[in-house]
């Protein structure tokens, strides 16, 4: 629990030993991998983060 953020809107996952700053959708680009091994597609994950339709699709 202890990586768990609650606000009155919204639950923030943190992963405390390695905040960095950087593109907002990096953290959840570099998770995503991981989430489709466990059986769960991440296209709707990825276009429903809102900094993911700002990335370059190119580049991802």
């Amino acid at each position: 629990m202890e990586d768990l953020l609650f606000t009155p809107d919204r639950m923030w996952v943190i992963d405390w030993p390695h905040t960095a700053t950087g593109a907002p959708c990096m953290r959840l680009l570099l998770l995503l991998p991981s989430v489709a091994a466990g059986g769960v597609d991440p296209e709707p994950l990825w276009r429903g983060h809102g900094p993911a339709n700002e990335a370059d699709t190119a580049s991802v």
